[in-house]
Formats: C-alpha cells, sequence, structure tokens
C-alpha cells in the first residue's frame, strides 16, 4: 500500500455538511464530532476528536458536523472535497487549512 499523502485540513461549522470523494482513503477527526454516511453503507459511523474512519475505496461519503469541527483528509484526490449546502439552512463556508 502506498504512503498517504499530506492531508487536506477542513474546518466545518456546526451543521455544515461536506462531500468526501471516493478517493479519499482517511478521514481523521481532530476536534468537534461529525456523523459520517457512505454509499450503499448501512452503517452510522459517528467521529470524536482522535477517531479515524477509513472509507471503502470508490466510495462517496457525506460528513455532517454535529459541533463545529476539523478534519484531515489523506487520499488519492482529497482536493475534490467540497461543502455542500443544504436547503433551508445557510451554510459556513469551509477552508482548507494547511
Amino acid at each position: 500500500m502506498t504512503p498517504l499523502s499530506a492531508p487536506v485540513r477542513v474546518q466545518l461549522a456546526h451543521r455544515a455538511m461536506l462531500h468526501i470523494d471516493g478517493g479519499t482513503r482517511r478521514v481523521e477527526c481532530h476536534t468537534g464530532s461529525v456523523w459520517i454516511t457512505q454509499d450503499r453503507d448501512v452503517r452510522d459511523i459517528v467521529l470524536e476528536p482522535g477517531e479515524h474512519f477509513t472509507p471503502v475505496p470508490g466510495r462517496h461519503a457525506i460528513a455532517y458536523a454535529l459541533d463545529s469541527a476539523t478534519l484531515a483528509l489523506y487520499g488519492d484526490t482529497p482536493a475534490t472535497t467540497r461543502p455542500i449546502a443544504r436547503q433551508g439552512h445557510r451554510l459556513s463556508r469551509t477552508m482548507a487549512m494547511g
């Protein structure tokens, strides 16, 4: 297995959602908490600080910030990760820190 790329660090405001590209190989939660759902996966994944999730390769996922959160995303194409605006809710700007 090849080593993970340098992480893309993302800050999510409370209740913000983030599309996680299918090339992302690891999601780490540094602060806050996030709920993650993945294509064709019935599990509910909740990450707290210090926890990580390894997505199934090629499947897209959505992260929803239960609290304001900071994530680190590693993988082949983490730069394609982008915020999702929800109808009826204002999305705080998601920004890469890095």
